[in-house]
C-alpha cells in the first residue's frame, strides 16, 4: 500500500501498518490523545473489551464536560451578542463592557 504524507512522497506500508496508521487516525479523530492512542493499541487484539471500554468511557464523559462547558459559552456569548444588537449607546459596546468586567 502506498499513501502520500503531505507531499514528502508516496511511502510503503504494509497492510499490518496501514491497519495501524488507520487505528490511529480514527483514534486521534475521536479525540483521543496519542497517549491514550498507545493505551489502545496495547489492547488491539481484541481481547481487552473491558479495560477498552473504560478508556472509552473515560473519552466518552471527557467529551461530554466538554459539550457542557461549550453550551454554557454559547449561551453567555449569545447574551453579550445580542446585547450589541440594537445598541445605542455606541460609545460603550456591551461586549467589551462585559468582557472588562470581574467574574
Amino acid at each position: 500500500m502506498q499513501i502520500d504524507l503531505h507531499g514528502i512522497g508516496p511511502r510503503r506500508y504494509s497492510e499490518a501498518h496501514a491497519r495501524r496508521l488507520r487505528f490511529i487516525k480514527h483514534a486521534q479523530a475521536l479525540g483521543f490523545s496519542l497517549d491514550e492512542v498507545g493505551d489502545l493499541l496495547a489492547l488491539e487484539d481484541g481481547r481487552h473489551c473491558r479495560q477498552a471500554e473504560r478508556l472509552g468511557s473515560r473519552k466518552l464523559s471527557t467529551v461530554r464536560g466538554r459539550i457542557r462547558q461549550l453550551r454554557r459559552i454559547e449561551r453567555a456569548l449569545a447574551e453579550l451578542v445580542a446585547g450589541c444588537h440594537g445598541n445605542r449607546d455606541k460609545a460603550r459596546c456591551p461586549l467589551i463592557n462585559a468582557l472588562e468586567q470581574e467574574h
